[in-house]
């Protein structure tokens, strides 16, 4: 499950449920995200750093 969360308001953008979510489908998550919100300074993961990917670090 990915959860998008606003750290400032608290506010819920968006959700992704699957039974595996790939670096590609977050960056396309995100991509809509950002589309529709302004982008973010910064991305706050719930994961620690070795468990994040090259693919979403781009």
């Amino acid at each position: 499950m990915l959860n998008v969360l606003d750290n400032y308001n608290r506010k819920l953008l968006g959700v992704e449920i699957n039974f595996s979510l790939s670096a590609v489908r977050v960056v396309q998550v995100l991509t809509c995200l950002v589309q529709y919100h302004s982008r973010p300074a910064q991305l706050c993961t719930g994961n620690k750093p070795e468990f994040i990917s090259l693919r979403l670090s781009k």
